[in-house]
């Protein structure tokens, strides 16, 4: 595993996503919207085609193929559905790319490779990469109180362990057992 030379700190928001897409080529910036709000494995967007994506007036579903090893004897399998709001920044960057490759469904959205996505986000922002939008989407989800187990299904982890990483995160902490502690 490569050793990161920064540590952050902060979330990503929308601005900083905002002047990162502003110099990309066009399958970067809906890539990289993509990324930022669903915060899934890049090689697992890699795979996506229009077909995985149910896109309604309000909503953004997609179905995302989990590609770490798992036990598929669960009831998640290898797959896992998630939904964003159209209105959430850079949603529509995300319609506007699935629409128009709607005409081959089965082919894939960004035919690129990780370690070229890579590229690109770091060339355009050296503070970011594919997995720090991971690491910000389940850190928010933690952040607003999510459950272990929204947190395991967001991620596509087959148990809660992992969640424990950002259980710490969630702003009850200790003052909120203060209180009956005598």
């Amino acid at each position: 595993m490569p050793e990161y030379k920064f540590v952050r700190q902060d979330f990503t928001d929308p601005e900083e996503v905002e002047r990162t897409i502003a110099g990309m080529p066009e399958w970067a910036k809906s890539l990289t919207a993509f990324l930022y709000l669903f915060g899934c494995r890049v090689s697992e967007a890699l795979l996506l085609t229009p077909e995985h994506f149910k896109i309604t007036k309000a909503k953004i579903m997609v179905t995302i193929p989990i590609l770490k090893k798992r036990d598929t004897s669960g009831p998640y399998q290898n797959v896992h559905t998630l939904s964003v709001s159209r209105k959430a920044p850079f949603a529509e960057l995300v319609v506007e790319w699935v629409e128009k490759h709607q005409a081959d469904p089965k082919q894939r959205l960004w035919r690129r490779t990780r370690v070229r996505t890579w590229q690109v986000i770091k060339e355009a922002n050296r503070n970011l990469s594919p997995h720090v939008f991971r690491h910000d989407r389940l850190s928010k989800l933690a952040m607003a109180e999510a459950p272990d187990v929204v947190l395991m299904r967001w991620a596509g982890w087959s148990d809660t362990r992992p969640a424990a990483r950002y259980i710490h995160l969630r702003p009850e902490g200790l003052s909120k057992f203060a209180d009956k502690i005598r």
